[in-house]
C-alpha cells in the first residue's frame, strides 16, 4: 500500500519503476516479447490525455518513462533469459 496519493498528473519515479519491474511482470499475462510494448503504450496514453486537455505537461511523465525504459528492458532480459 502506498502512502502517497498518486494521480495520473504526478506519478513519482519510484512508482513507475515499481509498476514496470514488479506489477507488470507479476500480474499481467503476456508473451515475453509483448512486455516491451508497455512503455511506448504508456507514452501514447499520456499524449492522448494531453491532447484531450487532461494534462498540461505530458513531456515530464514521458521523460520519466524514457528514463526507466532501458532499465525495464534489462529486467525483462534477466527475467526471460
Amino acid at each position: 500500500m502506498h502512502d502517497d496519493i498518486v494521480v495520473l498528473k504526478s506519478v513519482p519515479d519510484i512508482y513507475l519503476v515499481e509498476f514496470f519491474e514488479d506489477f507488470l511482470i507479476r500480474k499481467m499475462m503476456a508473451e515475453p516479447n509483448e512486455y516491451v510494448y508497455w512503455p511506448p503504450a504508456l507514452k501514447l496514453f499520456y499524449l492522448f490525455l494531453h491532447e484531450k486537455g487532461y494534462l498540461n505537461n505530458h513531456k515530464e511523465i514521458i521523460k520519466k518513462i524514457d528514463k526507466i525504459e532501458p532499465y525495464f528492458i534489462k529486467v525483462l532480459k534477466k527475467q526471460f533469459s
